[in-house]
């Protein structure tokens, strides 16, 4: 019962905040968002292209045979609000709204809340989904879209519209690059300027396009240090550790430069072995053993050097860059163990990881 109680109260909150009418009563794109406002909701919109609305978008009025319009929210303490439509046998519209899964009329209070998701969330500047978004950056280019985000936009859905522009393998570097600074004077350093750097090559659509998230690498790369947070530092450069950009010179500087901002050494570490772990291209796992050499503790330099895949081991250009770092340890079990990993490693029956 409380829990109940406490969903209603929460829900009456997330319905007072409205925004002024928008004129239309159709969506000319189809929408299916996922994002969190400034407050901590978690919001879900799934609204197929010609679902027609109320001309104050608190209703959907019309639907095409089969569709169906979905709308949630989460609030940081679990109340969940949702809102669903469907097209029935009939042609009307049947609509289901509920609080904590429990049944509730579509009254007043119910439709505010419906309005501002539609107005706001979905409709927040004007370039509410990804192809309108697009079209608009086509139509007035870059610049004025980027000032439109900055000036009219929701402040919860900046970070998803610069992500959604980033993730556009059309999207050249020097525009992607574009992206981000604005991004970051926008958003500050903050997860959702992490959230929008990961977009550069890890987007939907642009990690389909191998060419452009190899391209993209270096201007991402060279984002990673305005992340504010060092752990967000950390698990984007993990995550970049599978992109093909590492096989290019200009990643992998670009990934290095980043990989030298973490400040402590146990990072350093767990990003290194992130290369291992994929396993990175055979030059860049190169790069990070010559890299291992700048640790202060050998016991880190050995442990780097005992991460290297052992297959790996048998490439000449991995082999000789083992080999320079092995040289930066004193004797001791960490580099006898150590040589002993090489000499394994560089049997003849070893199979190579591509």
């Amino acid at each position: 019962m409380m829990r109940n109680r406490a969903a209603v109260v929460a829900f009456a909150a997330l319905a007072a905040v409205c925004w002024p009418d928008a004129a239309g009563a159709q969506f000319q794109h189809s929408s299916q968002q996922r994002s969190y406002d400034t407050q901590g909701n978690f919001t879900s919109l799934d609204v197929p292209a010609d679902a027609e609305l109320s001309a104050d978008r608190s209703d959907v009025v019309a639907l095409g045979p089969g569709q169906r319009v979905w709308l949630r929210q989460m609030t940081p303490d679990g109340a969940t609000v949702q809102m669903s439509w469907r097209a029935g046998t009939d042609g009307a519209v049947e609509r289901d709204f509920r609080v904590n899964g429990q049944a509730h009329a579509f009254d007043d209070q119910a439709r505010a809340w419906v309005r501002r998701l539609l107005t706001g969330e979905y409709r927040s500047s004007g370039l509410g989904d990804r192809a309108l978004l697009l079209r608009k950056r086509a139509e007035l280019g870059l610049p004025r879209v980027l000032e439109t985000i900055r000036t009219d936009s929701v402040a919860g859905r900046r970070a998803n519209e610069y992500a959604m522009l980033l993730d556009d393998p059309a999207l050249v570097p020097r525009d992607a690059e574009r992206v981000l600074r604005e991004a970051g004077r926008v958003l500050g350093s903050g997860p959702a300027f992490a959230s929008v750097v990961r977009s550069a090559v890890e987007g939907d659509h642009v990690r389909n396009v191998p060419a452009m998230a190899a391209m993209r690498l270096p201007v991402a790369a060279a984002a990673v240090p305005r992340v504010a947070d060092p752990e967000m530092r950390v698990d984007l450069l993990r995550t970049f550790a599978w992109l093909p950009g590492l096989s290019l010179p200009r990643g992998r500087e670009a990934f290095l430069r980043a990989w030298r901002t973490l400040p402590t050494e146990d990072q350093k570490v767990r990003v290194l072995f992130g290369l291992f772990a994929r396993p990175a291209p055979l030059v860049m796992q190169a790069d990070a053993i010559r890299a291992a050499r700048a640790l202060r503790s050998p016991a880190d330099r050995a442990s780097v050097l005992l991460a290297a895949p052992a297959g790996c081991l048998r490439d000449p250009g991995v082999r000789a860059a083992y080999d320079e770092t092995l040289r930066t340890l004193a004797p001791s079990p960490d580099r006898t163990r150590a040589e002993q990993h090489l000499a394994d490693g560089g049997r003849p029956t070893a199979r190579p990881q591509q």
